[in-house]
């Protein structure tokens, strides 16, 4: 299924099934509690959209764009959305979850993503230094070469989350929840030599 004139209009409550704007620029839509199922937006722009109370599922983002755009309580399950500069969009209204979702080479750098969800995901090589991570779920989530530097993890729980690398001393830890034995990672940055 192509765009069309019905699906580029402002939707409400509406499910999309294989729609294909791939590399296309979306201007000034509303899209209020709809569906996107299996559809392509790999290499898209949206340029002051705004998504509120929509699920993503099954769809390809890769190197999206938000450009100025909303995303307020949007869900994105089993979708590939690497490659994403998350910063564009308007981080006033921003709340997202991410479920089995691919997140690789993407940046959170110094967004608020507080009580943000990120369950059972890739997020190899992730930016999220100076982020405000508190209160996020990493649960089940690798973390491959993702960086933390600067970054507020209070509260933040990385329950059987594998492959992070976090540095104490250049991080904010308060009551933030590890795994054995992924937690053990930890003390990398003080050079201990195990017996």
């Amino acid at each position: 299924m192509h765009k069309s004139d019905d699906a580029r209009r402002s939707s409400v409550k509406e499910t999309f099934h294989g729609l294909d704007w791939s590399n296309e620029v979306i201007h000034d839509r509303h899209f209020d509690g709809c569906v996107f199922e299996n559809c392509r937006f790999s290499g898209a722009t949206f340029a002051g959209c705004q998504f509120s109370d929509c699920l993503f599922k099954s769809c390809d983002l890769a190197a999206a764009r938000f450009c100025d755009s909303v995303l307020l309580r949007v869900v994105y399950e089993s979708s590939k959305l690497s490659g994403i500069v998350w910063a564009e969009v308007r981080q006033a209204l921003f709340s997202v979850e991410f479920r089995e979702c691919m997140l690789n080479y993407g940046s959170f750098y110094a967004m608020n993503l507080s009580k943000s969800v990120f369950l059972d995901c890739t997020a190899v090589d992730v930016d999220f230094r100076e982020a405000n991570l508190s209160n996020v779920s990493f649960a089940g989530t690798d973390l491959q070469d993702s960086t933390f530097s600067g970054t507020n993890l209070a509260h933040t729980d990385f329950s059987n989350a594998r492959s992070y690398s976090i540095d104490p001393t250049q991080n904010a830890l308060h009551k933030t929840v590890f795994s054995w034995p992924e937690g053990m990672s930890l003390l990398d940055c003080f050079d201990i030599v195990w017996k």
